[in-house]
């Protein structure tokens, strides 16, 4: 009975996870048949190894430790962003990544999860009374990754950043004032923001806004991508038989597009399953935030949902032409170590959350 008890988890969570994984590796698979990039599918399945082990050993660590933890990981993850833009690997104009040898870390990735657990922390502490100093010292643990992060230069999970963090304030109920607050220092910053963007940035916007006003040149990515979700048709090409993809035309496809690629070989109702997937994964998530023994783990389940459900929508809305390119990728199923490693570690935390509550019910 007792190892019972010790052994208990949450596999819906697990199942919805695992067979997030499983179409992400399947459709890497697909878009690198017969190519050289056959070798992206076999490192994706080393770290999504490494991943299960680590989020394995997560999930039967007390979620408490985590929040001791918690202010020592977003230390770490600020210096890591701090040391990119310093020795990081510059790619596509941007400077996002440190070479580990054969691993490539893009601390950007990590920094969401230290985020959510530095920020959950800080709002279970002030939970009682959330006074103005409060409210500063929130924007200024929000402020410090995603400045960073803006440096790189990364808008897109810069965004995601200050996404997450208003899910999570949402969470904790405060007040109207300092909604207000909020959205008076928004209208200030925008522009400012707007005003520093690449000239790549800039281009990805007006893409957004009229695709097909370059066709060749900035729209070409969007473009293809309607084209290949268009040729998936209801029942899809079939893996590894989609044109756009199997021909190139599709631009990285085993990464931002790899929901355009997945839909050329599935087609409509293939993509609805993995739309239902996902919601099933988030909705767990926010259960076991219900569920949850405390405020900590609620604010945490919160924040990881709140990051699940911003990736995906951001990554099938630019894949569909209805938000600008920004380099997000879809959680599991895009190709990328950091961001699988990251989601992992984050069910492993979600396991633990939902462990505690176990016990607790049971007890």
């Amino acid at each position: 009975m007792k190892l019972a008890k010790n052994l208990a988890l949450d596999w819906y969570l697990i199942a919805f996870a695992g067979l997030l994984i499983i179409i992400g590796l399947v459709t890497i698979y697909s878009l690198t048949l017969g190519s050289v990039d056959i070798s992206l599918l076999y490192g994706q399945i080393r770290v999504a190894i490494f991943g299960l082990l680590l989020g394995l050993i997560m999930a039967f660590i007390g979620h408490r430790h985590y929040r001791s933890a918690s202010p020592v990981l977003f230390m770490i993850g600020l210096l890591l962003l701090a040391a990119v833009l310093l020795v990081g690997t510059k790619t596509f104009g941007a400077q996002r990544w440190i070479s580990l040898g054969t691993f490539q870390l893009q601390p950007s990735e990590p920094m969401k999860l230290f985020l959510i657990l530095a920020l959950a922390r800080f709002l279970q502490s002030r939970q009682s009374k959330f006074r103005p100093t409060d409210f500063v010292l929130s924007l200024f643990i929000i402020g410090l990754p995603v400045i960073l992060t803006l440096l790189e230069p990364d808008l897109g999970t810069a965004l995601v950043l200050v996404a997450i963090s208003f899910f999570m304030l949402l969470a904790a109920k405060i007040s109207n004032r300092y909604w207000l607050a909020i959205a008076i220092l928004s209208l200030f910053t925008l522009p400012i923001a707007y005003l520093n963007l690449e000239p790549y940035q800039l281009d990805r916007i007006k893409t957004f806004l009229s695709p097909a006003s370059d066709p060749f040149g900035a729209g070409y990515n969007v473009l293809q991508s309607l084209i290949a979700v268009g040729n998936g048709g209801i029942f899809g090409q079939g893996f590894g038989q989609g044109t756009q993809s199997q021909l190139n035309f599709l631009p990285v496809a085993h990464t931002d597009f790899i929901f355009a690629g997945a839909a050329e070989a599935v087609g409509l109702v293939g993509a609805v399953i993995v739309l239902l997937i996902f919601t099933g994964l988030i909705s767990r998530a926010l259960v076991v935030g219900r569920r949850s023994t405390d405020d900590f783990g609620f604010f945490v389940s919160v924040g990881i949902a709140a990051m699940w459900f911003i990736q995906l929508t951001v990554n099938v809305g630019m894949n569909l032409g209805m938000a600008p390119v920004t380099g997000i990728t879809l959680p599991f199923v895009s190709h990328g170590g950091s961001s699988l490693l990251v989601n992992l570690a984050s069910v492993g935390i979600l396991l633990s959350i939902s462990r505690q509550s176990e016990f607790s019910a049971r007890s």
